[in-house]
């Protein structure tokens, strides 16, 4: 009973205060909420407890989950280390005109018994600025991916939905641009990407662009495909639908499509307007150095109209820390094992990498150091060993091995014998002619030849 009354004291305490206020238990759930939380919160503030903090960015279906990750801690918390980080709702200004941007601490809670025990936030009282300063008794937040891979998604899911296209880089902008171009466009689309380029996600997100959430997407794999089912195909988008939004059939990895498959879509193509777009995929241009057709040209040029080149990570690797982050995020939103990011080291080590089976590699990186991490970040101990024998066998890179051109190997050898034979014959070239085991003139035209004596004329007494 002494025990409760405490606890219902300490609640009192919080309820009384005019911070927000909020406190997770070990599980990563929400246990309590004070007023003052509540009132800055507005009106999800009453589902929250009990709702489980995933720390990600990952956008999801109802207000809750993106709400509760929102005011998820820094996973060092979790790991006994004070830290503190800005929460902005996002939402702009609220009702009484306050920004709702607050900056909290966030005080591990620990016992003797069982260890961990919880999380309590406690807002400061002063509106946040862009770069806190930080508490001496307080880690720096290590979040700073974190804010930035939410602040783009933000950006992004506002301007063209296409948030998945992750970078800072040039190249990562003009691709998001083209995409954005594609999903305001009806015309036929190319998305080309090498394999783990993950070019059908590419080609899924021009198709679900705002406002098409709910039109037909019908994906055909072209290795498999034969011309029965393509026209089956054909016919059934073709068929009218009252209302209906328009169609996309996306033809994956269309250069691999078999040529009775390609004659029969073209044929199809022929027989009648198409009422529906066509998205495809490819790992290599459909038209080579010379613009000659890779596929019956009839169906290489429809499914070009508009080409989108995705850009390996080999050839951007600025845009790796944020898409690692991203992929890591992504695993925090699925698991209940929470990391924060990565260390340093581990961040170089992954720009580093070569990466050639592009996103996919690395978001099988990301996996097995999630996996393999037992503090808040990975670090560079926790990521595969692939990664340090690629880097080492860079350091150790072999030479590329010398081209021996024989005659001209055996010309400075036999430039050296003569400069032997002279020196030996202090000059005399009759002498050196007799060392050499060669006739006077022969000597002479070898020597002009290898530039050891001008060659305008003989001396006196020479056969020409």
């Amino acid at each position: 009973m002494p025990r409760r009354r405490q606890i219902a004291g300490i609640v009192q305490l919080f309820d009384a205060v005019t911070q927000p206020v909020y406190a997770l238990d070990s599980d990563h759930k929400i246990v309590y909420v004070n007023p003052a939380a509540q009132a800055w919160l507005g009106g999800e503030a009453a589902t929250l407890v009990g709702q489980e903090c995933r720390f990600h960015s990952e956008p999801a279906a109802d207000a809750v989950a993106p709400l509760a990750a929102q005011l998820c801690p820094p996973p060092e918390a979790f790991h006994g280390q004070s830290a503190w980080q800005v929460i902005d709702l996002n939402v702009g200004i609220s009702h009484a005109g306050e920004s709702r941007a607050r900056r909290f601490d966030f005080l591990p809670l620990a016992s003797a018994d069982s260890g961990a025990f919880g999380v309590l936030a406690i807002a400061h009282d002063e509106t946040p600025t862009a770069q806190a300063p930080t508490p001496t008794t307080f880690a720096a937040p290590a979040g700073a991916l974190h804010a930035a891979l939410e602040q783009f998604r933000r950006e992004q899911r506002a301007a063209h939905r296409v948030d998945q296209l992750i970078g800072v880089s040039p190249a990562a902008r003009q691709l998001r641009a083209r995409v954005a171009a594609a999903q305001s466009a009806t015309a036929n689309v190319l998305v080309l990407g090498r394999a783990g380029s993950r070019a059908e996600a590419l080609a899924r997100t021009i198709h679900f662009a705002a406002g098409r959430a709910s039109a037909p997407l019908v994906p055909l794999s072209c290795p498999l495909l034969g011309p029965e089912l393509v026209q089956a195909t054909v016919r059934g988008l073709s068929a009218p639908r009252a209302g209906a939004e328009r169609a996309t059939l996306l033809l994956l990895d269309v250069d691999e499509l078999p040529a009775e498959a390609q004659a029969s879509l073209v044929e199809q193509f022929g027989q009648r307007d198409l009422p529906f777009r066509i998205i495809a995929t490819a790992s290599a241009p459909l038209f080579d150095e010379l613009n000659e057709p890779r596929l019956l040209a009839d169906l290489a040029w429809r499914v070009s109209e508009l080409v989108i080149a995705t850009v390996p990570l080999a050839e951007r690797p600025a845009d790796v820390p944020l898409v690692a982050q991203a992929l890591l995020e992504q695993v925090n939103a699925s698991i209940n094992k929470q990391l924060a990011g990565f260390t340093d080291e581990a961040l170089d080590q992954l720009c580093a990498y070569h990466w050639p089976d592009d996103l996919d590699e690395l978001a099988d990186v990301v996996g097995q150091a999630h996996a393999a991490a037992e503090g808040p970040r990975v670090s560079a101990a926790d990521l595969p060993r692939r990664l340090y024998l690629a880097a080492d066998a860079q350091r150790r890179a072999r030479k590329p091995e010398e081209t021996i051109v024989l005659e001209d190997f055996l010309g400075e050898i036999e430039r050296e014998l003569l400069v032997r034979a002279l020196r030996r014959a202090k000059g005399n070239k009759t002498r050196a002619a007799k060392l050499l085991g060669m006739t006077r003139p022969r000597l002479y035209r070898r020597l002009v030849q290898l530039g050891l004596e001008p060659g305008d004329r003989p001396p006196p007494g020479w056969p020409t």
